[in-house]
Order: structure tokens, then sequence, then C-alpha cells
């Protein structure tokens, strides 16, 4: 022991006992466990001298509230012996760790919980009949080892009268009785003394004269033999390092103790097996989730049993069918909208409409016309035909049909009701590459492959235009097509007042609006990317008090996020048109990403209102690209760095009031009636039969 260890015992208990041989082990202090302690308390440095930990701990309080040796806990000493805390309170002992040296360890007091819980459960033995036996004492209980080595100037035979009796440690004398204590009374329950014999003993007691149970709770324990045959001790201490931990600090008498009173209440296992080993670590991760999948891919791959009427009379009204996964109006995310817009113009332009809602067994009339309470969602909604799953024996359709595919999924099955009515190739309105929303799996390989299907594809931008150029999808898989095969339509922006420089310049508040979609779904809006470059910049002291930041298009009520210790955003569910575009009017900076071909139209609404918006690059739209669209624009790659020196370059723009003024984005079409004007109709579909000639 270092003169500083002495010095410090000595400093804490000046009655301390005679110490044995010149030396004692580190664990009765261990200086270094101390110093980490105190370090990781911020008390002290790591490099700090075994002098400057001796005089931290007799010297400040705080430091005294560290627990310096292994089987002493220093906060429940005081927490569980009143008299102890009121006399550290009067300055009687410096600590409870002084007081237990002094005085607890001869009374028998308890040091730390383990031991309290272990002492609670038995019933003191008697005492000695002879002299203790110190070496088989020790070896017969290894704990009591343990403990003599961290409190060296306590005998065996007082370990024993003082603890030991009351823990059921054994003597080691010949007088042959049922085994007690901690460790034999959680044992002896389920203990399988003929497993264990046969086990572990024919060999080594072939005359069966030693006692199965004692040979286990007095070698076999420490050897990490089994009590029983569906317990397996050395998996059971790997697999856990709590446990382990435990077991080489002498807390447990084995690791079967610790499944008995502990694991098993806590639901852990006691053997190993692949599947529960792997479910215990990564749940769910043995489930076969592509098997379960087959059945709900064969009933959506599985068209050709429907079998619709064919109604070929000339009197027949043509049809625009669009097939929906549902037609629920609480699901009226970007797609949705356009979708119903286009049905609307179809409606306008003097087609029936029909919706066969393929994910549905019966559609909700009543609720969609409940929750679009408009003029034009009456009418398109109240006149068209609804046919579910439960319905689709009902299906009527004729050979001047069109059927409108909303998603690549339901493509081959507009391909099958084409053909069934002898009518013109299915349409797709393709809003997104949507083998992008899978990873690379079947899900991702079917949809892929439907895209081979021939179609009339409707385009949501040029932006996903120039991606299938690119990437040879669909009908241009090929090279160019035929003019009149495909179609193009820019989406609807809820397009803003533009802030006046003057309003810019006379904001003291200023305020980061970002497209905040938190659900699984939405993971290509990279949210998680937003907040993490967000909470980058306010720990960096980037953004100011005057800054807010508002997350617009949760779907639920969510709490703030933090961002910093001073700054949070707030989440903020969708709004209508009227409240989005009052919001607006205060927005200085916007984020929106989109790692995808669609560029979103998030970022397009938010630069028309003066605000400078952070969105990213991808394959089919350069930084260049996005900066000739609109000046406000601030282009990034799709990552985590990009991002940020992205928001500090807009940040660096914000008080040039005149440069966001002049650059807000004007849209050339600003309705859904001009986008998907009467041309627009008749240049995709045609027109109706009667009102002029067919394509």
């Amino acid at each position: 022991m270092s003169d500083e260890v002495l010095a410090l015992l000595r400093g804490l208990v000046p009655n301390l006992p005679p110490l044995p041989g010149d030396t004692l082990p580190d664990r009765v202090i261990d200086l270094a466990s101390l110093r980490t302690s105190l370090a990781g308390a911020g008390l002290c440095e790591q490099i700090a001298s075994d002098a400057d930990i001796v005089s931290l701990y007799l010297n400040r309080a705080e430091c005294r509230l560290i627990s310096p040796n292994a089987l002493f806990d220093e906060p429940w000493y005081r927490a569980h012996h009143q008299d102890v805390a009121e006399a550290v309170a009067t300055g009687a002992f410096l600590c409870g760790f002084a007081h237990f040296l002094s005085h607890g360890l001869s009374e028998g007091r308890w040091p730390n919980a383990p031991l309290m819980h272990a002492a609670s459960a038995i019933e003191m033995l008697p005492e000695a009949e002879a002299p203790v036996d110190a070496v088989r004492y020790l070896e017969r209980n290894p704990q009591a080892r343990l403990f003599l080595e961290a409190f060296p100037w306590m005998s065996a035979a007082e370990h024993y009268a003082v603890y030991g009796r009351r823990l059921g440690y054994r003597l080691g004398q010949a007088k042959r009785r049922r085994p007690t204590g901690a460790h034999a009374d959680a044992v002896a329950g389920e203990f399988d003394a003929r497993f264990y014999r046969e086990r572990y003993l024919g060999q080594e007691d072939p005359e069966c004269l030693v006692d199965e149970f004692e040979h286990y709770l007095e070698r076999g324990a420490a050897a990490g033999h089994d009590p029983v045959p569906w317990f397996e001790s050395d998996w059971y201490a790997a697999f856990y390092p709590d446990v382990a931990l435990a077991l080489r600090d002498g807390l447990i008498p084995s690791a079967f103790y610790h499944y008995v009173m502990y694991g098993r209440p806590e639901g852990r296992l006691p053997r190993f097996r692949l599947q529960d080993a792997l479910e215990a670590k990564l749940p769910g991760v043995t489930r076969p989730a592509l098997l379960e999948r087959v059945p709900g891919l064969r009933e959506r791959l599985d068209v050709f049993h429907v079998r619709p009427t064919v109604d070929r009379s000339a009197a027949r009204r043509p049809t625009i069918w669009f097939l929906l996964p549902v037609l629920n109006p609480d699901i009226s995310f970007g797609g949705y909208q356009a979708c119903f817009a286009l049905m609307a113009a179809c409606r306008r332009d003097g087609f029936a409409l029909g919706a066969i809602c393929l994910e549905e067994e019966a559609s909700n009339r009543d609720y969609v016309l409940w929750r679009r309470p408009d003029a034009t969602s009456q009418d398109v909604f109240g006149s068209m035909t609804l046919i579910g799953r439960r319905t689709m024996s009902s299906l009527v359709i004729g050979p001047e049909d069109r059927f409108v595919s909303y998603s690549v999924w339901s493509l081959h099955f507009a391909e099958h009701l084409s053909r069934q009515a002898g009518a013109r190739l299915p349409y797709l309105l393709a809003q997104e590459y949507e083998p992008i929303f899978y990873e690379n799996d079947a899900l991702r390989s079917l949809s892929e492959e439907f895209y081979r299907i021939a179609h009339h594809p409707i385009i949501n931008s040029a932006f996903l235009k120039r991606y299938f150029e690119q990437n040879r999808v669909g009908i241009f898989r090929n090279g160019t097509p035929p003019p009149g095969s495909f179609s193009v339509f820019e989406h609807r922006l809820n397009v803003s007042v533009p802030q006046t420089a003057v309003q810019i310049r006379g904001r003291t508040a200023r305020t980061l609006a970002a497209y905040a979609r938190p659900e699984a779904h939405a993971g290509r809006n990279l949210f998680e990317l937003v907040v993490l470059a967000l909470e980058q910049l306010c720990s960096e002291g980037v953004f100011g008090p005057e800054w807010s930041f508002v997350g617009l298009g949760a779907l639920s009520d969510l709490p703030d996020v933090r961002l910093g210790p001073k700054h949070a955003m707030r989440l903020v569910k969708k709004m209508d048109e009227a409240d989005y575009a009052a919001f607006t009017q205060s927005v200085d900076i916007g984020v929106s990403l989109m790692a995808a071909p669609h560029p979103s139209v998030v970022p397009f609404e938010l630069a028309t209102t003066g605000a400078l918006v952070v969105t990213n690059t991808y394959e089919n739209r350069s930084a260049e690209d996005l900066v000739a669209i609109c000046g406000n624009i601030v282009p990034c790659a799709p990552g985590l760095q990009a991002l940020t020196e992205a928001l500090r370059g807009a940040l660096a723009r914000v008080d040039d009031a005149d440069a966001r003024a002049r650059d807000a984005f004007r849209p050339s079409a600003m309705r859904w009636e001009e986008i998907f004007s009467p041309a627009f109709i008749r240049d995709v579909f045609g027109a109706p039969v009667g009102e002029g000639p067919q394509p």
C-alpha cells in the first residue's frame, strides 16, 4: 500500500487497528477507481496525482460521497444508517466509510445493498463449535475471501462471527447439515441432484459419498457447474455482461443465483438457443417477414379473376376510372391533391368518373363528402361510381373508358381492365419513381418491373420526366418516345404573398421553417438530417436568440424537438391554406429536402414568400437547375455536412432584404384549372364520345 493510501486511512480513522504485514492490496482503497469517479463527476483531472486524490477526498465533502472501496456504498450506507448520517452531518465522522472502518465493521453493519438483500432471506447459523480453520473457511466461502481482501484487519473467525453466520457460510467442519444461506435457499427448490451427479460426480465420486448439493455450493458454482439441465451458467454469464461483472466482483455467488433472484423475473434467458438469443438482442430479427408478405403480394398480383361486364353500346358515356389504393380524405398529401384535381378537370370536361379502390372493401362516400365540403369536391365525389373489393363483380366498363393508375402497383390491373374493355393503353399518374420507396427487395423488383407495362405516363414535373429519360424508365426505355405518348404537368403551389424588403428589414425576430415529416413512411424527406444539422449549428451559437424554429407537416401532436440549450423546434400539424399563407409571411429560411427524383413542391412554395430555401440536389436536378428556377433557392447535396454548410450560407444572406424580395419565386401557373386546362385534358384523354374526333 502506498504512503498516500496509508495517510488517507489514518486521516479517516485515527484509531485504525494495526495493519497486518507491511503492505495491503489496493482493494482496501482503490485510488485508480476513485480518481476515475472523481474525474467523471468533474471534481478532478484524470492526471491528478495520488496525493491530490488523497487531499481532495479528505478535504471536500462532495468527494467523500464517492465510495473508495468496491464493497462499500457510501450513499447507501448513510441512507440506511440514520445515526451515521447524523454523525457525518455534525462532523463526528468525515464520511460513512470512516464510520464503517472504525465502528460499523465490528458491529456487523452491512456495507452495501447486495449483502443486505442476501442476509434478509436466511437464518443465522450457530456460533462456531471449534476454532475457525481460516484456510478452509476462505476456501469454501470465496465471498468471505473477497471481503477480507477489502478489509484485511478482520480475521476469518471475526468475519464468521460478525457476517458469515448471517450469510450462511460454511465452516468446513465434519458435522453434516443441510446447507443454508442466501445461495442455498435460492437454489434448493430447483436443484437437480440426479442430473448434477451424472454430469459432474460420476467419475469423481463413484461410491456416492459426496452430497451433490453441498458439492455444488462449495465447489461447483465457482467452477461454473450447472445445477439443473435447463440452465447454462457459462453461457448466461457470457451473454449478460452485468452478470459476469457481478461474478467477478463477488457480488453474487453464481450465475444461477442471479437468474433465480433477478434474471427470471426480468425475462432473461436461461440457456442458449440461437433464435431466442438473437431476439433478445435484436427484437424481430428472426421474424419471417418476407414469407408473411407472400400472400399479400399474390393477392395484389392476381387480377385476372376480376371479370367486369363490358358495355359496348354506343349510348354509354365514356368513363375515366382512377385506380386508387384507398379513397381516404385524411390522406391528402400532394400526390392525392394532384389526383383529385385531375378528377375534377375530367369531370369539368364531360367525362364520367369512377374510382376503383383496391385496398378497401368499400369506400365511405359520406365521409369523403363531409371532409371535403367545397362545391367542386361535392360534385366530383358525389357523382362518381365507387367500386371496392367487395363490389368488384358489379364493375361495368366500356371500350371508350380510360383507366388511370394512381400507383405503378395498380398499373397491371389497369392494363387488365383495358384489355377486357378493348380500350386504349392504361395511364399512369407518375408522381415519383416508386421503387425508391423500398429497399433492395421483392417490392422494389416488382415495382421496377411494372414500369415495363405499356402505358401513357402523366408525369408530375419536368424534373421527374428528366429522371425517366436519364434512366430509361417506362416509355423512355428505348429512347425518345413519339409525341403525344406521354404528358407532363407541374404541381400546383400554394403561392404566398411575397414579403417586401421593408417587411423583411422591419422584423427583429427571425423564423426558420422546416418541412418536418418524422413518420416512417416519409423517410425520403430526410428529417433526421435537418434535426442533426440544426443541433450542430445551435450548439455552435450560429443561431442567436432572435431565431425560432417551426417544423411543418407532422401527422400528430408531438413534443418540441430540442436543438440546444436555448433553441427548440415546435412541430406543427398540417395547416389549412389560409393559416399557412399567414405563417409564411414571417419565414426567413426554409428547409425542405427530398431524396428522390421528384423535387417536392414545398421548397418552391416557401420560395414564393421571399424566404431563402435550402433544398437538396439529386441526379436529375443540379444546383444550377434549382438556382435557375429561383435565386432564393440554396441547393446542397443530400448529406449532413453539405446541409450544414448550406444553412450557414442561407443565414449569411438573411439580411439582404432587397435581394430576397426581388428573387421571390412566381410560378407561371398557380391554379389547378390552369394546370389541368381543357387543352391538357383533351391532349391526354381525347374528348368524350360525341364531342369531337377520337385520337
